[in-house]
């Protein structure tokens, strides 16, 4: 996207006494660390999973930002599809595609300005891996997961006029790999029911949202990765239709995410054939 300079003024309302009046203010619109649309247990050699995914993030916008603080939109709903076909009986190999806009996105800190119109959306698409097995009867089952997303970040820089507001003087968009590691484990209760469990790792990133340093381009850059404690269920419909459900409850830790994401939930539909 080609950087668009303007003298669009951004009329920012400041609180008091908890906004610092800093030059420079920046926005990114990051994808929140989410889990896999995936629990741990192969389809099955010759069988196809195709799958829609809609997810949600409780972001809590802090209310007393400082100096150096980043300043994001995370996004608080995500819409996506996915296709996972088993190679073999313990390999699976497709792919994983993901929405979101900045209207589906809140402020992790008051102060936060937007984005431009032209700059407010994120795809993220790239090949996915599982690896896995199931043992005692395939009651038990486990495995690993990696995907690799491609991103494109939108980013903006506001700058601090004599006037009070800020004026728009740079966006554009950083192009990164949005990684997600992962191990699982789970059982069979009955045979259309698997209960799981796991832990993921993925990118994060952060920026400098108030500065008073001028910076050449974006600020953004990746911090340590997102861990992600998991748990949820996955419901096959099998003997009724070829269909099934699965929902996954996440809970960020050891993270700056962990601040303003306390938990997610994500929920995938879909055919098996």
């Amino acid at each position: 996207m080609p950087i668009r300079t303007t003298s669009i003024v951004l009329a920012i309302v400041l609180l008091a006494g908890c906004v610092p009046l800093t030059r420079y203010r920046r926005s990114a619109l990051m994808p929140a660390p989410s889990p896999p649309a995936w629990h741990g247990e192969p389809v099955g050699a010759g069988r196809v999973e195709l799958g829609a995914q809609v997810g949600g993030r409780h972001v809590q916008e802090r209310f007393s930002p400082q100096v150096g603080d980043p300043a994001l939109w995370i996004h608080t709903w995500e819409v996506g599809a996915t296709v996972m076909g088993g190679i073999t009986d313990w390999l699976d190999l497709g792919g994983v595609v993901s929405y979101s806009h900045v209207k589906m996105a809140r402020a992790n800190i008051v102060g936060t300005p937007p984005l431009p119109g032209e700059s407010n959306d994120v795809w993220m698409v790239g090949p996915q891996l599982g690896m896995g097995g199931k043992f005692l009867d395939d009651r038990l089952f486990a495995g690993g997961y990696l995907s690799l997303q491609y991103v494109a970040i939108p980013w903006a820089t506001w700058e601090l006029q004599s006037g009070g507001g800020y004026r728009l003087v740079e966006s554009d968009y950083d192009q990164d790999v949005l990684y997600r590691v992962g191990a699982f484990f789970g059982g069979r209760p009955h045979p259309l029911v698997a209960i799981y469990g796991g832990l993921v790792l993925t990118a994060s990133w952060v920026n400098l949202g108030f500065s008073d340093t001028e910076a050449d381009g974006s600020t953004l850059e990746q911090s340590d990765p997102a861990v992600l404690p998991l748990v949820g269920a996955h419901l096959d419909l099998g003997a009724y239709a070829p269909l099934y459900l699965r929902m996954t409850l996440t809970f960020p830790i050891s993270n700056d995410a962990a601040d303003y994401f306390p938990m997610g939930w994500d929920l995938s539909f879909g055919v098996k054939i």
